[in-house]
């Protein structure tokens, strides 16, 4: 996310993305976003007037229901598998926690398809449910 907030240029995003602009994480920010991702959360880091200036950890709860819904699919003789744009770490808690063993992480949107393409290519019939 970019935009100007009271006449200061804010950007927003994956640390690739301020990467991308040119930014650098300094030593201290660049601990943080690794922190944040070994604690089981996605690092947001945010800049403005073209420094960095901060690191965001936020996570989402996993929705009450979740490991059951993957246990009935087990149940069906379905593998589940979690396939996401966020990092690593977090994936890999999240499919801890609902009982997902294959992990496919920061895979951009335009990148999935490339997954889904690529599985059912070993000859995996897929079905996909998504959030956004």
């Amino acid at each position: 996310v970019q935009g100007v907030v009271d006449g200061h240029a804010v950007l927003v995003g994956r640390p690739s993305l301020l990467a991308d602009a040119g930014i650098v994480l300094p030593p201290e920010l660049a601990a943080a976003l690794t922190e944040a991702g070994e604690q089981g959360r996605t690092a947001v880091a945010v800049a403005w007037d073209g420094a960095a200036r901060g690191v965001l950890g936020v996570a989402d709860a996993v929705k009450d229901g979740s490991a059951a819904a993957v246990a009935q699919l087990r149940a069906l003789g379905l593998t589940p598998i979690l396939l996401t744009g966020d990092n690593r770490a977090v994936a890999e808690a999240v499919a801890r926690e609902v009982g997902i063993d294959e992990v496919h992480a920061e895979v951009l949107p335009e990148e999935k398809v490339d997954v889904v393409k690529r599985l059912q290519a070993e000859g995996r019939s897929v079905a996909m449910v998504g959030d956004g």
